[in-house]
């Protein structure tokens, strides 16, 4: 016959049991909600105003627009979305990349950026999501070295896209050099803050803002977000 206190134990044991069971998906489930309340922040076009475009050490190049649209590329990851940077009153395309989101454990999550092998089959991908559907890696290659990862955190701000300086460090070909580059991606509602910079390896700044500054690139409202 059980007594009272081991069908108590017993009790509390299988609440315990279930409780732990329960754990996994409920972080699935709370790290989903995340990501897309990243993407939703983060999705959109965004262009920088005329009087930031020669902005900052070593200028900056005029009449940036920054594009980001959340993309369905089963292939590469569960978190994946298309980013392009146009550059120049015709809005020539500057840089285009695909971003892979991947969690940290801690709360965050880790950003991977790769470039096409065909970038021009991916021209405009924000306005045309459906044809990441089969992209292959194959079709892809890694952009930075992995301590050029970047980071994004949510703050009492709101998101913040870091690529730390201190670890992140890239060869030159113009100038047969290494160089330590750092980036800060903070979406804020209507406006994108946005900034690269890049020192040599003895510290001295070549270009980019201050520590603290940043390009304010304006969401173009006229344009339709790809995933609304």
């Amino acid at each position: 016959m059980i007594t009272v206190a081991a069908r108590q134990r017993l009790l509390t044991l299988l609440a315990v049991a279930l409780t732990l069971s329960l754990i996994p998906a409920l972080a699935a489930e709370h790290q989903a909600a995340t990501i897309e309340a990243l993407f939703a922040d983060l999705d959109g076009s965004y262009r920088m105003a005329p009087d930031d475009a020669n902005a900052g050490i070593g200028g900056a190049p005029p009449h940036l627009t920054a594009h980001y649209a959340a993309v369905f590329a089963p292939a590469i990851g569960a978190n994946v979305a298309y980013w392009q940077l146009d550059a120049g009153e015709d809005s020539r395309v500057y840089r285009q990349a695909l971003l892979v989101f991947e969690p940290d454990g801690d709360g965050n999550f880790r950003q991977r950026a790769y470039n096409f092998r065909t970038p021009e089959d991916y021209v405009h991908g924000h306005t045309r999501p459906d044809i990441f559907i089969g992209i292959q890696p194959d079709d892809i290659v890694p952009a930075v070295a992995d301590s050029c990862i970047s980071t994004w955190s949510l703050t009492e701000q709101g998101w913040s896209g870091i690529m730390a300086a201190d670890s992140c460090r890239m060869f030159s070909e113009r100038r047969n050099t290494w160089r330590l580059i750092g980036a800060e991606v903070l979406p804020r509602g209507d406006s994108l803050l946005y900034v690269e910079r890049g020192f040599s390896e003895d510290g001295e700044m070549l270009f980019g803002l201050p520590d603290g500054e940043h390009y304010d690139l304006k969401r173009i409202q006229a344009e339709a977000s790809a995933i609304d």
